[in-house]
């Protein structure tokens, strides 16, 4: 077996390069110590080995990971964001979406909700197990120690990725040019989601694909990001053309701190020159930081189209960052009408997806159901 898929990775090394002075090393702040390491190898940083389990898998990402760099590297070359073909755009926006799927910190973040949910099938639907007193008996007594595989959760999760991306066709696109002598860093959790519009509103989910209000930052370099956003929700006053000069240094620190927030590990930077500033802000915010957890709470639930009551359905969300989003490039519309629940963008959009995902859905189940035939095929049949 080849030792380069052994060691798979959940941020691509490619990426990490737009942040490396030499193409090989980068500098990191751990997110937990505010230790700083200078001149760290690429190759072992967001990195495990058998991350995803098998190498095929790490293989099967290749494709889209290449494509996706390709284009950055062309963004980043021209700073411009036209000229993109509809399906590199596609291309964009699938790898945004698929990138946040695959890192360590969705998954430790999902991992938990996960397994409640799985705990809260098993508890309903126990009568409907195999007539088997013994069994129940453990089920029940061993519930809250019975998990999902992190890996197979993890699995499901990013597979459903690959069609979500034209989940965010909607918004709006801007490069964001650091005019400023400060760089911006980037978390390995790396696409960070926010909605300042809304972030005042607490136990419920602001950071969906199709919520309105949903901001997507991507950092491209220490001088250049990309960010989308609802373009119903927020005004930005100095867009000229598709990009933003970002001009102030309270505004590199927000998208920054936005950045370590967004990290399981740790947070990169490109010049080791800038280690003073990284330590500043690491102390300067440490104690308002807060690694993204799924909750899950009970709520009455409502169907989406037509409003009636369904029962009482499990909630689970990422609650939005704790401390106040204020970027002075982009500022939330006064008059927007309140967050109802279920509130979406663009119907036709999450329509499309519901298809493909209702195919996901199928596939899994036929797959699961050839499983469980394969371990118990059931009675001989007569005569055979």
């Amino acid at each position: 077996m080849s030792a380069d898929y052994r060691k798979q990775h959940y941020v691509p090394q490619g990426y990490c390069r737009f942040f490396s002075e030499d193409g090989k090393t980068i500098n990191l702040v751990l997110r937990d110590t505010g230790q700083v390491v200078l001149g760290a190898s690429i190759r072992n940083q967001c990195a495990e080995n058998y991350f995803y389990g098998s190498p095929e898998i790490e293989k099967s990402y290749g494709e889209l990971e290449s494509d996706a760099l390709r284009i950055i590297q062309r963004i980043r070359d021209s700073e411009r964001l036209i000229g993109m073909t509809p399906k590199e755009y596609n291309i964009l926006c699938t790898f945004i979406v698929f990138q946040r799927a695959r890192t360590k910190l969705e998954r430790d973040k999902m991992l938990g909700s996960t397994n409640n949910l799985a705990r809260e099938y098993i508890r309903h639907n126990l009568d409907k197990f195999p007539p088997d007193p013994e069994l129940k008996a453990w089920i029940e007594k061993n519930l809250d120690n019975i998990g999902v595989d992190p890996k197979q959760a993890h699995a499901v999760e990013i597979l459903y990725s690959f069609i979500s991306g034209g989940l965010l066709l909607d918004l709006d696109a801007v490069l964001l040019r650091n005019c400023t002598r400060w760089p911006f860093l980037f978390g390995d959790g790396v696409v960070a989601l926010v909605n300042m519009a809304y972030q005042k509103v607490r136990y419920k989910s602001l950071t969906g694909l199709q919520t309105p209000g949903l901001q997507v930052y991507l950092p491209l370099g220490p001088r250049l990001g990309l960010m989308f956003f609802d373009s119903a929700k927020y005004r930005v006053p100095s867009v000229i053309g598709h990009w933003v000069n970002v001009e102030t240094k309270a505004d590199v620190d927000m998208l920054n701190v936005l950045q370590m927030n967004t990290s399981q590990d740790a947070a990169f930077f490109a010049h080791p020159g800038h280690e003073k500033y990284v330590r500043s802000l690491w102390q300067e915010w440490a104690p308002k930081l807060e690694r993204p957890q799924m909750i899950d709470h009970k709520a009455p639930g409502y169907d989406a189209e037509t409003g009636e009551y369904i029962g009482e359905i499990i909630h689970s969300f990422e609650p939005h960052p704790s401390f106040p989003m204020r970027l002075s490039f982009m500022e939330p519309y006064d008059n927007h009408e309140p967050l109802k629940f279920g509130a979406i963008r663009d119907r036709e959009l999450r329509d499309v997806f519901r298809k493909k995902a209702d195919g996901i859905d199928r596939t899994i189940k036929e797959k699961e159901r050839q499983r469980r035939e394969a371990i118990d095929p059931g009675p001989a049949h007569p005569g055979a």
